[in-house]
C-alpha cells in the first residue's frame, strides 16, 4: 500500500466485448464498476477484504469475472484491471457508473498500477 493511502479501488474492463453487446449494455459501465477496499483490510493478511462493489455491465452489484460471450467473436478478451491507490474513501448513494468513479477518484489519487491478462473460451 502506497504512503498516504487510505483505499484502493479496482475496476476491470473487457475493451473487446463485440460491437452488438455494447449497444445491449451501458457503455460508461465497466465489467466490475469498482470495488473500494478500506487500507486496513487491503493489509489484512487473512485474505478477508472487504470493500463496496460497483455496477457491472449488466447493472449487478457484484464482481462478474472474465468471460467472452460464445456467441461473437473475437473468442479471446483482454482483461485489464485497474487499481488505484487513494487517499480518501469514495461513497456513492446508489451504484456508480465507471464515468462517476473515475471522476470521484480522481482528486484523491496517490498512485496507480494496471495488469492485463487475456481469457479465451475453448
Amino acid at each position: 500500500m502506497p504512503e498516504g493511502a487510505k483505499s484502493l479501488v479496482l475496476i476491470m474492463d473487457d475493451p473487446d466485448i463485440p460491437e452488438v453487446k455494447k449497444q445491449e449494455f451501458d457503455s460508461r459501465r465497466s465489467t466490475i464498476g469498482y470495488s473500494s477496499i478500506s487500507a486496513g483490510d487491503a493489509r489484512d493478511t487473512r485474505g478477508a477484504a472487504g470493500g463496496r462493489a460497483g455496477a457491472t455491465t449488466r447493472g449487478e452489484p457484484h464482481y462478474v469475472g472474465p468471460c467472452p460471450p460464445p456467441e461473437y467473436e473475437p473468442r479471446e478478451h483482454r482483461y485489464f484491471f485497474r487499481l488505484y491507490a487513494l487517499g480518501g474513501t469514495l461513497r456513492f448513494d446508489a451504484l456508480p457508473t465507471k464515468r462517476q468513479v473515475l471522476d470521484a477518484l480522481a482528486p484523491l489519487l496517490v498512485e496507480e498500477a494496471e495488469l492485463v491478462g487475456r481469457y479465451a473460451r475453448t
